[in-house]
């Protein structure tokens, strides 16, 4: 099949591979800055330190006005109220709070700083959670326990299932002769709710044996899935609701965040957040509840273990879980925790996180309205070679600050152990004591030379003007769509024929600093990389065309295309050179 002299001879062979590598085109937007709403989440949130500095020393259970607007309902004769910033009211005295979405027209943003003690010791303060923009908490803590009845299944498991209804998913099991009790049921009293050690589920009535008279059991929702038999501190069990205002999203948000400081990581705290139980010791949490939708609970800091309906996902930072709103008011769990997944940046973008006792490192992402691909380079400045593409479901650490040559800040960031890292400030959101950042060394520059797209074969080996960057190139192993360009014959080719090649699917999997090219040939080319978006290879030819040379030079055109020049001399034929093009599309 390398006979070159009697026509045109066709090269295809096809390799099977796998890999996937999503890759996208779009423009960067820069972030708006000095917007209104970004003076006024600075305006406030100095201002919440300042208010609430003094109810810092005021123990558990107390809440405190950090900003304009707060509203609370009160318990029994309780009348206190908050008449201005600072302060602050017995947490045991209220029924619900309720803070207001930002509205920069009027320069408020409501904020409300509470200390919950949460089952922790009574010389602790406990947690610190912040409440604010358009949420609200309204207490789940009884005043009085709910009367009780002994329960036991009558010989066979019963399914405690997370409303009274069939419908309901199944969340726990009252084992056969297993003693329990009962503590509510529904209107009808066909479903009872039945309380086992740590957690509650509806049994139907028939299934099991009741000692007592039921009717004598609280009417409850049928959706009501709150131990609150586990939950007896001011506000440790409570309703959670937040709104989802278009104004200042992603410079001031609304929502609960909640901290539980370092020095008690030998502590471990709980709350009951709209039925599902959060278990912390030392973490930095973020909440969100809307009605008929979903519970999401974020670790920014630290780890939580979140349970519902008897099921558990423990959170580590960056991890957030969902789980499904119903009920009456559409706001009680309903469903067991989803699995946890990492969240984008923009779900804390905005969060008041410098209202909270300890700060958080200075940390970037992408917001909500990034349209395009944000590059991290090896230096500020964008003729820096560039690393990779920041990802939107990431959070990055900030290690530094600098200028690039325009007067321009960049961030120095945490990125995979690169030990020069920068993506620029107008390009990303920032969340934490970002204003205590020290200014670090600027790398020399490296600049990226223009990519050789020449027919000549390339070059053997990298070149000092390699930028160190990523470019196009995929992180990841990718199968390419390949369309084969017509073989030129360059040089004295008197009787010698094309060699035409079909279309194919190409393998590229990056191996060191370059790529290893899997084609139609039998062994795959280490394509060494000679600068940003540019690899060569020159060795032997493919066996099956015959004793010679190859030059192959590949050019990342785009994310998702390339194009890559061979220069094949056979020993045959040394004064004829093989020259064509081939094009590659991103497959999967």
């Amino acid at each position: 099949m390398h006979r070159t002299r009697l026509g045109i001879v066709l090269f295809c062979l096809f390799v099977l591979a796998a890999g996937v590598f999503p890759l996208t085109s779009q423009r960067v937007d820069a972030r708006e800055t000095g917007s209104t709403c970004a003076a006024l989440a600075e305006t406030v949130l100095g201002a919440v330190k300042q208010a609430c500095s003094s109810a810092e020393a005021s123990g558990a259970n107390s809440v405190c006005l950090g900003y304009d607007t707060a509203k609370a309902t009160f318990t029994g004769s309780a009348s206190s109220e908050f008449k201005a910033r600072g302060d602050h009211i017995n947490l045991a005295d209220i029924a619900s709070l309720t803070t207001s979405a930002a509205d920069p027209a009027a320069g408020k943003w409501g904020i409300a700083t509470l200390h919950i003690q949460a089952g922790l010791p009574t010389t602790s303060k406990g947690i610190t959670a912040v409440l604010f923009g358009d949420a609200s908490l309204t207490s789940n803590v009884r005043a009085t326990d709910l009367p009780t009845l002994p329960v036991v299944s009558k010989g066979n498991t019963v399914l405690l299932r997370g409303g009274a209804g069939p419908g309901y998913p199944a969340a726990l099991k009252l084992l056969p002769n297993q003693n329990a009790v009962a503590d509510g049921r529904n209107a009808a009293g066909d479903w009872l709710r039945v309380r086992l050690e740590k957690a509650v589920g509806w049994a139907y009535a028939p299934q099991v044996k009741v000692t007592g008279d039921v009717q004598s059991l609280t009417v409850l929702d049928e959706t009501d899935t709150d131990a609150d038999f586990l939950y007896k501190n001011p506000m440790q069990a409570f309703t959670l609701t937040t709104g989802n205002p278009a104004t200042c999203k992603g410079e001031a948000s609304s929502g609960l965040l909640l901290q539980l400081a370092g020095d008690k990581a030998d502590q471990t705290a709980h709350l009951s957040i709209n039925g599902a139980d959060v278990e912390l010791s030392s973490a930095i949490l973020y909440a969100r509840a809307t009605p008929k939708d979903r519970l999401e609970i974020a670790a920014i800091a630290g780890s939580a273990a979140i349970t519902a309906l008897g099921s558990s996902v423990t959170l580590n930072a960056g991890e957030w879980v969902r789980i499904r709103l119903g009920g009456k008011d559409g706001l009680n769990v309903i469903a067991a925790p989803t699995a946890k997944t990492d969240f984008p940046f923009a779900v804390i973008d905005g969060t008041p996180i410098n209202a909270l006792p300890e700060a958080m490192p200075c940390t970037v992402g992408l917001p909500a309205d990034s349209k395009g691909r944000v590059p991290v380079r090896v230096g500020p400045g964008d003729e820096r070679g560039s690393l990779f593409f920041m990802d939107a479901n990431s959070s990055y650490p900030v290690k530094g600050w600098a200028n690039d040559a325009n007067g321009a800040p960049w961030w120095k960031i945490d990125a995979e152990g690169r030990d020069q890292a920068w993506v620029a400030q107008a390009a990303v959101h920032s969340l934490g004591a970002c204003e205590q950042v020290a200014k670090a060394d600027i790398p020399p520059v490296i600049a990226a030379p223009p990519p050789d797209t020449g027919n000549t074969g390339g070059t053997d080996s990298a070149s000092a003007g390699d930028s160190g960057g990523q470019g196009f190139a995929p992180t990841t192993q990718t199968i390419w769509d390949v369309t084969p360009g017509i073989d030129k014959l360059v040089g004295d080719c008197a009787n010698v024929a094309p060699i035409n090649y079909c279309p194919s699917l190409v393998a590229l999997t990056p191996r060191g600093s370059g790529l290893m090219y899997k084609g139609q040939e039998l062994n795959p080319y280490y394509m060494a990389r000679v600068r940003e978006n540019v690899y060569a290879y020159s060795g032997a030819a493919p066996e099956a065309l015959g004793p010679g040379r190859i030059k192959l030079t590949l050019v990342f055109t785009s994310q998702t295309t390339w194009t890559i020049t061979r220069v094949l001399t056979l020993n045959e034929a040394p004064a004829c050179q093989h020259v064509y093009t081939f094009t590659g599309q991103f497959l999967r």
